[in-house]
Formats: structure tokens, sequence, C-alpha cells
């Protein structure tokens, strides 16, 4: 039972069968506090991910446990950088990687922004986020980005996929390069209607941000600085949707009571 402070593994029992941590000295009690900063047990933890996993929002999530918007709103913060943390690292055999762009809805941004227009794929002025999708595992992994140059994608790339491994993508001449780099690389034009050649294709990636975008969209309003935790949320989800709802609670348990301290504002 590790510290959910320091995470140091080794503890003893005192009063009340709370536990005093080895290294830190704090105390906790198992079955009262999995977070730190919010006093709910096991119990109050998995009804909440219950309700987090079936309704999503806050108002949904309401409806199911009677607790403040406060509270649930820094529940699901912690939560969502919880399912950050457990997101692939590596990638290899046949992957498949791509960029998208994402934004809310044009007419209610301000007049001072669409009188300047904007205009579909690289050079949007829409957020920019890339991902990797590997065909073995059918998992997936993005990343919020500022551009999609090749000093921004490259290194990711290079990091994240392991060398031989062969990517698929479209015809963005930044993702040709990657055979200089030690992958195989091949590709389809969408410039010319071509979206598969047989094995060959971002299918699988495409059909990610078209599931990101709709749930995004029914979302609402988020801030431009925890779009990424959304966004990772999602792509948790998409991993672990073959697995059942009583696995994730039990998952999702087990990964807040590593979350040790981390706070988020």
């Amino acid at each position: 039972m590790r510290c959910p402070y320091c995470h140091h593994a080794k503890s003893w029992v005192i009063r009340r069968s709370s536990r005093k941590c080895k290294a830190c000295r704090r105390e906790w009690h198992p079955s009262k506090r999995i977070v730190p900063g919010l006093t709910w047990g096991r119990g109050k933890w998995s009804d909440f991910l219950v309700a987090f996993l079936r309704y999503k929002t806050i108002a949904g999530i309401r409806l199911h446990i009677g607790y403040s918007h406060v509270t649930l709103t820094k529940a699901c913060n912690i939560l969502r950088r919880v399912m950050a943390d457990d997101l692939p690292e590596r990638f290899s055999g046949v992957v498949e990687v791509d960029e998208t762009y994402i934004a809310g809805t044009w007419y209610n941004k301000r007049w001072a922004v669409r009188k300047h227009g904007t205009k579909r794929g690289r050079g949007t002025t829409k957020q920019p986020v890339f991902g990797i999708f590997e065909r073995r595992r059918s998992v997936v992994r993005i990343w919020v980005v500022p551009n999609v140059l090749k000093r921004t994608l490259m290194p990711i790339i290079t990091r994240h996929i392991a060398l031989g491994s062969t990517i698929y993508s479209d015809g963005y001449q930044l993702y040709q390069e990657t055979v200089y780099e030690g992958y195989t690389h091949d590709f389809v034009d969408h410039h010319q209607n071509e979206y598969a050649r047989g094995e060959v294709s971002t299918n699988a990636m495409e059909g990610f941000w078209g599931l990101l975008k709709r749930r995004l969209r029914s979302t609402g309003g988020i801030r431009r600085e925890r779009f990424y935790w959304y966004a990772a949320e999602e792509a948790w989800r998409y991993n672990h949707r073959k697995i059942p709802e009583t696995a994730k609670v039990e998952l999702l348990l087990d990964l807040l009571s590593k979350f040790g301290g981390k706070e988020f504002t």
C-alpha cells in the first residue's frame, strides 16, 4: 500500500487503522482518502467513476451523485490528468500518423477573429493536434502542438515510435522524410482522392479524429490551457473501449491511488 502523497511503499498502522508513511511521515486512512485534497474514500470514488464513465459531463454526473459543482470539477480535472498519464509511451509495428485542427464553433467567435477568415487544413488558425495510432494494439496517443513543422513533429515521432516500424500517413512532405530516420514509410495522396491502397491508409486515425471532435463538441466550451486533458480523456476512453465498465473503474482506482499529491489548478 503506497503513500498517496509521496508513493513510498513502506508505512505502518497507527490509531484507528490509519497509516503513517516512513518517508514523508504524513498520515492517511486507506478507506477515507485516495487522492490528497479530496476526502473521498474508495466507495465515493467508485460511485463518481461509474457516473463519469457513463455521463461524462458534470451536469450528468450530478444527476447520479449529489456533490457540489466545485467538488465535481476538481475530481474531473484530477481524473483527466490521471488518464493522460496512462496513455501509451511507445509504438511499434504498423502505425498511422496524422494531424488535425480543432477549434470552437466559428459563428461563436468574436467578430475581430471572424473578419480575418480562416481556411481548412494546414495554415488554419485552429489548434493543431498530432496523433499516432498503432494497429496491432489498436491504441492511440495525441499531442496538442503549437504547429505541424518538422522541428515540432519529428522529435515526437522518433521518441515514441520504435525504429524499423512502418509508418503510414497522408502526402505531407514531413512524413515522407521519416525514411531518413530509420522507418519504412508509405502514404496515400488525399489531393488525388486516394484514401486507401491495400493496407496503406490513415483510416483508423481519421476515424479517431471524427470521434474526438464529436465528443468535444458535446462537452461545450473548454479552456485552452485544459484542452489537452479533455482530448487525452477521449484517447483513454478509446484505448480501453473493449474492457467492461467494472474493469475500467478498478483500473482508474489503482491509477488514482498512485496520483500522490500532483496538484491540478
